[in-house]
């Protein structure tokens, strides 16, 4: 994917904000003691049939934010599940 950084491709049109950086970093990076078998893969970001154009890349990165931002953590549990999170934010 780093490859494509700063050409015409559409995950690199998306990434150009620091706010959609912070979202890929939250969706795809994992946190201290975390697996990364359980976490989607990034490159998937480069599939121009999924993500046609950077609109599409960037509704998947919001849509998957509050999942990731909740999902159970190894260490340090949370009294939310993803989807408390986001019926409260509703």
């Amino acid at each position: 994917m780093i490859r494509l950084l700063g050409t015409a491709a559409p995950v690199a049109r998306a990434l150009t904000t620091p706010l959609m950086l912070f979202l890929a970093r939250t969706v795809y990076n994992p946190r201290p003691g975390e697996q990364t078998a359980a976490l989607p893969a990034p490159a998937d970001l480069c599939d121009p049939v999924r993500f046609p154009d950077p609109a599409a890349v960037r509704t998947h990165l919001f849509d998957a934010f509050v999942p990731a931002a909740y999902r159970p953590h190894p260490r340090y549990p949370c009294r939310w599940s993803p989807r408390r999170a986001e019926d409260a934010l509703r």
